[in-house]
This record gives C-alpha cells, structure tokens and sequence, in this order.
C-alpha cells in the first residue's frame, strides 16, 4: 500500500512534466516564427521541467523507506521530505503565475488563448493532489517510525 503513494506521486508528476514540456514546445515554436518574444515563459517552463526531475528523484530515494514494515532508525532517517516538497511548491508557484499572467493577458486583450490557462490551471491542481500525497505517504512514514521508537523503550515495572 505505502508504495503506491510513491508511484502516484511519480505518475502526476510525469503527467504535470509531460504538461510543461508542451508549453516549452509551444513557446520555443512561437519565438523560432518570431510570433513571441516572451524568454521568461521558456525560462520558467524549464525550471518546471528541472524541478520536476528532481521531485521525482527524490521521491524515488525515499521509496526504500516507504516500502519498510518496521526497524526505522529514528536517528538516521529524515524527519520531513522538504528535500522534494519543496521543488513541487516551488513549480505550483511558477504554474499558478503563468495561469494569472495567462488570465491577465486574456482580460487585457492580448491573447484569446484558452488552452494554456486551462493547462496550467490543471497543472496547479495536479501538484496540489500530488503534494498532498506526499504529505499524507510522509504522516503514515512517520507513524510507524514513532511505533517502532516506543517498542524499543524498556518498559519498566511501577515503583
């Protein structure tokens, strides 16, 4: 059961990846036709697509930890997965500022492109779903790591 929290959160993250390298496609398309302009989309489009392999490298590192009935070391094993929580925040940050410049755009008159604000809005969404995944597979994690440290006290007999 745990390890499919990993491979979800792996599935998403290649669905918001394979999201994000079209709009790459797109945008590289537009400036090559000289239609756009526009460097920061391509440069915010390949972070995503950065910060996506490492999510999900990160989130494969940890599989093995996940996938263990019991004998976690408390001393020796992350407490929290900041190390990948927080390139999937920071690629819902740079989602949600393109869907806005997006809407923007559209209520200024610029653009009556639909497709990129709904694809992007389905990216924030998805990172959101994915993350709160990883919140959760981290809860269970850390439920049996507390479990495992309290069988490892000696008990002691009421004096």
């Amino acid at each position: 059961m745990m390890g499919s929290f990993t491979f979800l959160e792996i599935l998403l993250a290649t669905a918001v990846f394979l999201l994000a390298s079209n709009e790459l496609r797109g945008v590289v398309k537009a400036r090559r036709e000289g239609r756009s302009q526009n460097l920061s989309r391509v440069i915010s489009h390949a972070s995503m697509l950065v910060l996506l392999l490492a999510y999900v490298a990160f989130a494969w590192s940890y599989l093995p930890l996940e996938a263990t009935a019991g004998g976690i070391d408390k001393f020796n094993t992350p407490t929290f997965n900041w190390t990948y929580l927080i390139p999937g925040i920071i690629v819902a940050i740079l989602a949600a500022w393109e869907s806005l410049a997006i809407y923007r755009a559209r209520r200024a008159g610029l653009t009556d492109n639909t497709s990129r604000l709904v694809t992007h809005s389905v990216m924030v969404l998805v990172l959101v779903v994915m993350m709160g995944l990883s919140v959760r597979k981290w809860d269970r994690y850390l439920e049996r790591m507390e479990a495992t440290y309290a069988e490892s006290i000696p008990h002691t007999a009421n004096r």
